[in-house]
């Protein structure tokens, strides 16, 4: 029975999260201009901030529901739950399938005062800041003493030049 509630519990809390919180449905027009489209979700910033930790709980849900559907799988398949067991790891890669774009929402919603193109933003939810905790790396095609390469992106890279 838990495995059912947490199926119930996911599909509440992820339209919840996309649907109320987020405000992802309906989806933005597809005629606005980027800096349009930022402006939307900069008007929701803390609806979206929520909304991507709840969904990181709800993604999780779906684990322990694949779990009692291959349960109910096996009993009905016998001694040899081939189909079950393959349902199970389906389950599982779907619940990464909907955690993984939550990361990277998550991790978008907290630069959204810094232009993409200057490579400080998040990338795979990784931080990529300014702070020397982190490093990072650029690609300098004319490094000035030397051929192209990548180097450590210091104070220095951050006018683009190596």
């Amino acid at each position: 029975m838990f495995g059912l509630w947490c199926g119930i519990a996911f599909f509440l809390l992820f339209w919840l999260t996309c649907v109320r919180l987020a405000g992802f449905a309906p989806p933005p027009s597809p005629t606005l201009s980027g800096q349009e489209l930022l402006e939307v979700y900069k008007g929701n910033i803390f609806g979206i901030r929520l909304a991507m930790m709840l969904a990181l709980i709800a993604a999780v849900l779906l684990i322990p529901w694949s779990a009692t559907l291959s349960l109910l799988m096996a009993c009905i398949e016998g001694l040899q739950p081939m189909m079950s067991i393959t349902a199970f790891g389906a389950g599982v890669a779907n619940a990464a399938a909907f955690y993984l774009p939550f990361v990277f929402w998550a991790a978008g919603t907290y630069r959204l005062d810094h232009a993409p193109e200057l490579g400080d933003a998040p990338a795979f939810g990784l931080p990529l800041s300014r702070s020397r905790k982190y490093p990072r790396l650029a690609y300098c095609p004319n490094g000035g003493d030397g051929p192209a390469a990548f180097r450590s992106a210091g104070p220095k890279c951050s006018d683009h030049r190596c």
